[in-house]
């Protein structure tokens, strides 16, 4: 049997493409995901395949459900099996002030939410076929339990996608593991201004944003740590969530 296999969607992001490098580095081969961001997602394979492991590029809108539906199955066709599915795209949009924007909620939903459910629900299918042996992380947000300011239709999201990890890792027990990682803000997070972001690490025990690298590292614990642990959340905020 050849190298495990993990598909990262959003892989061409900065918080993506640090977990998909993480992961290779670990030895599994990796499925690029990608929507718009070409370039990058060209540049990560190009970086995994230096590291002496496969890469596959793989493009989707998780915006429509039929390309959402069919991505697992184009990956398994292409590189054998998927093991781990990190679902990692997202729309981080602010909230139009006094209005609700409904194209904005059901744009922020069909990817935050939709997608992570139908992808998942892909997974289970394959690896319960095989026997189990997978494993889900779902990148969540502290913003589930404590919203951002004028992110109100990213923040429901997020708090919708952190209780599907713990409905999801119930029903697809035994075969899949579901765990969520929760960051803070990371750096170089588009949309914040700096007086704001200032205002926030006054906030924050550890005294500094969230690095990729540091959301990384939490999801490669998920994916290689022990087989007995499902429906969890490990928030990467440096202490933000208890301040």
């Amino acid at each position: 049997m050849g190298a495990c296999v993990a598909l990262v969607t959003g892989a061409g992001s900065r918080v993506g493409r640090c977990i998909g490098l993480r992961l290779a580095r670990a030895g599994f081969d990796l499925g690029v995901h990608f929507h718009h961001s070409t370039a990058q997602a060209e540049t990560l394979a190009r970086q995994v395949t230096a590291l002496d492991r496969r890469a596959e590029l793989f493009s989707a809108d998780l915006n429509e459900q039929r390309e959402a539906e069919g991505l697992v199955e184009v990956v398994v066709g292409s590189m054998g099996r998927v093991d781990v599915l990190v679902n990692n795209a997202a729309i981080f949009e602010p909230d139009v002030p006094t209005k609700v924007d409904p194209d904005l909620w059901d744009r922020t939903m069909r990817v935050n939410v939709r997608s992570p459910a139908t992808l998942s629900d892909a997974l289970f299918r394959h690896v319960r076929a095989r026997g189990g042996g997978g494993r889900i992380v779902n990148i969540c947000d502290i913003a589930s339990e404590r919203p951002w300011r004028g992110y109100q239709a990213y923040s429901a999201s997020k708090a919708a996608l952190l209780a599907l990890t713990r409905a999801t890792a119930r029903t697809m027990a035994p075969h899949v593991q579901v765990n969520a990682v929760s960051p803070g803000i990371v750096e170089g997070s588009a949309g914040l201004d700096p007086d704001r972001l200032d205002r926030v690490v006054g906030r924050i025990p550890l005294g500094r944003l969230a690095r990729p690298a540091d959301v990384a590292e939490a999801v490669l614990f998920f994916v290689t740590a022990s087989d007995y642990i499902t429906g969890q959340v490990l928030c990467v905020d440096g202490g933000r969530s208890i301040a």
